[in-house]
């Protein structure tokens, strides 16, 4: 049996409780094409390749969400969408240093 990959549920307020398993090599490989995927290849502004990194990690990552929470379903003209995103990315980030400095 396959040991559990995922950390535990992380609480995003104003969002919900969201699920992630750790990244492997062929997660990062696959969220890195899934950003320059998302971006039509590469490009100069940080900003908007930030973004994109956190909307591939969140897809290629997350197990669970919140009822009503897709990243692909969310909508680009709402400024709450990115907010929410920046959110969730975040605390997902944290939860990987905690996880790494207590290793």
């Amino acid at each position: 049996m396959a040991a559990d990959r995922s950390f535990p549920p992380v609480s995003v307020e104003g969002v919900g409780e969201f699920t992630f398993r750790k990244r492997t090599f062929r997660d990062q490989m696959a969220l890195e094409g899934a950003a320059e995927r998302i971006l039509g290849g590469p490009v100069q502004s940080e900003g908007l390749q930030y973004f994109a990194t956190a909307v591939a990690t969140l897809e290629v990552l997350m197990v669970s969400a919140p009822k009503g929470f897709d990243v692909a379903d969310l909508d680009p003209l709402d400024p709450d969408s990115y907010t929410r995103v920046q959110a969730v990315f975040r605390e997902f980030r944290a939860t990987e240093e905690r996880f790494r400095a207590a290793a």
